[in-house]
């Protein structure tokens, strides 16, 4: 289940305790309702391209090609693209969606 968001996402790779994913957001487009999607794990988000914001427990960042987002497990979390298609790549430990 990807709550309902519109970006596109797609599990890469899993084990039994890391999982790799990416996710494009079109200019404009947020990756979900912000709140938790995976209570129970880590994230750690490498931007590939583009530019957008992202919300994290309430406070506001920038980000762009080459940022490094950590988000901890249960932290309320968006990430929203600006003007340009925004290009992601995260690792989530454990595993946090069904592959």
């Amino acid at each position: 289940d990807l709550g309902g968001r519109s970006a596109a996402f797609e599990v890469l790779a899993s084990s039994r305790r890391c999982q790799v994913a990416n996710m494009v957001l079109r200019p404009g487009e947020v990756s979900g309702e912000y709140g938790t999607e995976h209570p129970g794990s880590d994230q750690v988000l490498v931007v590939l391209e583009g530019a957008g914001e992202v919300t994290i427990e309430a406070k506001e960042h920038a980000i762009a090609t080459g940022d490094l987002v950590f988000s901890e497990a249960g932290e309320k979390h968006q990430m929203k693209a600006c003007d340009i298609t925004l290009k992601t790549v995260s690792f989530y430990s454990p595993p946090a969606y069904p592959s």
